[in-house]
């Protein structure tokens, strides 16, 4: 049953409103809600998450379809107003393009509600990084037990064509025990120096090739690449949507005041937090000052024309026969010598609720600035990991082939695919936060580092994730 809300809602006067429930404003509402800030969540969406949502497979096509074309502006409907705020119009702008969809099987479409996708990608959680730091300072606050509601699986990690599968802990030779520090006999024998691709881009996260520096587009510095591999070391609801129309800003100075609701109630507030998929209003006071993620995982500046070109494929058989769950690389120039940034596929079982058991679901992405160049990229990885259909008929997925001395690896067959060119943006703050879209990462701390500055932004006297008492609102 759908959640039903108030024709109005009360009180009318907030500490903060949020216009949206990604990650980055989920993360700001629930410091400042402890931080004894009195918070309202409005969401147009009718489930959680925004643009970090895991949907439906039908609900993450529409929503696709959807945020890649451009909104009408609102209509402003006479309100309660004084007539002391002017209006401005809060217009959505396109976060999608370039979506391709392609059924293979015809009974994917009649499980489509079995299927859980994730809008961002799905990501890694490390152990020792500062979102698993957040969880942990969370369920001490709020005094919960966290195992009721996250179930945490580990990842296999493999480097397309090249060593194979190996154990992070062997790398460094920490395992629990003796054999979890044994690396396989064959990747001891093989040259030391094919190491240092793992290290820089499966380990460290590199996304551009590191060879040539005056090519490369963003060096990784030696500070922040310790900095990663010690991470790696240490780690071995759904309700009736609200929407805003408008911002009330002051008629004198331009300050903002307050939001208009599509029903025409006025809410007022001391500051905003905007989804990354709404336009700043050009009347606001002042303009707004960009903030980087500059943490200790992500020290390169955000740049306008990056884009993350992001795909999704669903098989009925794994990449690796005995293996469940994993993260394939492929290094820079692995499919293109010009190509100078690394792919990531994340490979999924039912294993992590994704999909209905014997199927799997892939994520694969990299980070591009040509649309058209970062597509073709993708569609070729896709080609070299899956066997896409050629009649529309999905043949059934089958293991190795063998005929008299050679063995035959078959590739998974796609019953389902997708690739769609998403925009990033980073969070900005004067007044009104606009909130960050999802990067290229594959795990979600550096969002943790730019709330934290945000907040301070914003609350520059508070503590970050520290309780307070919430203030009685008359």
């Amino acid at each position: 049953m759908s959640q039903k809300f108030p024709s109005s809602i009360q009180p009318t006067n907030f500490d903060l409103i949020v216009i949206g429930s990604g990650l980055e404003e989920t993360i700001l509402a629930c410091a400042a809600s402890l931080g004894g800030k009195t918070v309202l969540i409005v969401d147009h969406n009718p489930f959680f998450g925004g643009h970090f949502a895991s949907l439906p497979l039908q609900d993450f096509t529409d929503f696709l379809h959807t945020h890649s074309k451009s909104c009408p502006q609102p209509e402003l409907k006479p309100g309660s107003s004084s007539g002391e705020f002017n209006v401005l119009p809060l217009t959505t702008r396109p976060m999608y393009s370039s979506v391709e969809i392609s059924v293979y099987s015809p009974e994917i479409i009649d499980n489509y509600g079995l299927f859980s996708v994730d809008l961002a990608g799905h990501r890694v959680l490390f152990c020792a990084d500062p979102m698993m730091e957040l969880i942990l300072k969370t369920d001490r606050v709020l005094n919960v037990d966290i195992d009721e509601f996250i179930r945490f699986n580990c990842l296999e990690w493999m480097r397309a064509s090249y060593v194979g599968l190996m154990k992070m802990a062997g790398h460094f030779g920490h395992g629990n025990d003796e054999e979890d520090r044994k690396i396989p006999e064959e990747n001891l024998e093989s040259p030391f120096s094919e190491l240092k691709s793992i290290i820089l881009h499966a380990i460290a996260m590199a996304d551009y090739d590191q060879d040539n520096v005056e090519d490369c587009k963003y060096i990784l510095k030696t500070k922040d690449g310790i900095d990663r591999l010690m991470l790696c070391h240490s780690s071995v609801a759904r309700g009736q949507g609200m929407s805003v129309v408008g911002l009330l800003t002051d008629k004198v100075v331009g300050d903002y005041k307050g939001v208009k609701l599509d029903c025409g109630q006025e809410l007022f507030s001391h500051q905003l937090i905007l989804a990354p998929s709404f336009n700043l209003p050009s009347g606001l006071a002042a303009p707004p000052t960009h903030f980087q993620r500059n943490g200790n995982h992500d020290s390169r500046p955000q740049d306008a024309k990056d884009k993350v070109v992001r795909g999704v494929c669903i098989t009925a058989s794994s990449l690796k026969p005995d293996i469940a769950n994993c993260l394939l690389l492929y290094p820079p120039q692995a499919l293109f010598p010009e190509r100078l940034t690394s792919i990531r596929v994340l490979h999924l079982s039912s294993d992590m609720n994704v999909c209905p058991s014997g199927m799997f679901v892939d994520y694969v992405s990299t980070i591009c600035e040509d649309a058209a160049q970062g597509k073709e990229l993708l569609t070729t990885t896709i080609n070299d990991l899956f066997s896409v259909p050629v009649s529309g008929n999905s043949e059934e997925d089958s293991e190795d082939h063998q005929s008299a001395n050679t063995v035959v690896k078959v590739k998974p067959t796609l019953h389902w695919s997708t690739v769609y060119i998403q925009e990033q943006t980073v969070g900005v703050f004067d007044g009104v936060i606009s909130a960050s879209m999802p990067d290229g990462n594959l795990q979600h701390n550096n969002f943790v580092d730019a709330s934290e500055k945000l907040f301070q932004s914003m609350y520059p006297d508070e503590g970050f994730f520290q309780r307070k008492p919430h203030r009685m609102r008359s």
